[in-house]
């Protein structure tokens, strides 16, 4: 496989010589210290992460039922970090004709962001993941209503039929969903963040 040209790694991963993936770097430590960011209630950002592409959630996000729940629960934004996918003609064919399409909805893609955290899960009000720790945890630390898309593309598999639909109902629930808590400062550790944020999930 020819090495291809990648993008500054993360905070937190590396590029192995010779591949074309990022991967988590073992010997990263950082203590998380939020600034005081306010959500904007109208975002909806998606990510897949650094490591691996997820072609079928990022088209799934631009889809018509899943950009029609977006306008029906009151999203004027969506963020989608697309990962590798954002390079792809068909991807940027498809973003060009819906951004067009649909005025009342910005949106806007990009391929990775160094502080993705802090940048706009911080200031989302609706966070869609593909299942890394990372933004998952993020999303905890910061309060985030959270949706986790599992990404079977790394198997080998194929997204079951449905996704498109599940993903416009998953925000809809996810909305009925109040969450209550603080910002945690410092590092709490895995199972700190897990046992403190989860549990403070009630039905509104």
């Amino acid at each position: 496989m020819s090495q291809l040209s990648m993008p500054p790694a993360p905070p937190g991963f590396y590029n192995p010589p010779g591949t074309n993936i990022f991967i988590p770097d073992p010997s990263y430590t950082a203590v998380f210290t939020p600034p005081h960011y306010s959500r904007n209630p109208q975002t909806c950002l998606i990510t897949v992460g650094a490591t691996a592409p997820f072609r079928t959630l990022v088209f799934a996000a631009l889809s018509p039922s899943f950009l029609t729940s977006l306008s029906t629960h009151n999203f004027r934004r969506l963020i989608i970090q697309a990962g590798t996918t954002f390079s792809d003609p068909e991807f940027q064919s498809l973003l060009s004709s819906v951004t067009t399409s649909r005025p009342g909805l910005e949106i806007e893609a990009f391929d990775f962001h160094p502080d993705l955290a802090a940048t706009y899960i911080a200031k989302a009000e609706v966070v869609i993941s593909h299942a890394g720790a990372g933004s998952i945890l993020d999303a905890l630390r910061w309060g985030r209503k959270l949706v986790v898309v599992e990404n079977r593309e790394l198997m080998g598999g194929h997204q079951r039929e449905g996704l498109v639909e599940d993903l416009g109902k998953a925000v809809g629930q996810v909305m009925s969903v109040e969450m209550q808590g603080k910002k945690k400062e410092g590092g709490v550790g895995v199972v700190g963040v897990l046992e403190e944020e989860m549990g403070l999930w009630k039905e509104g």
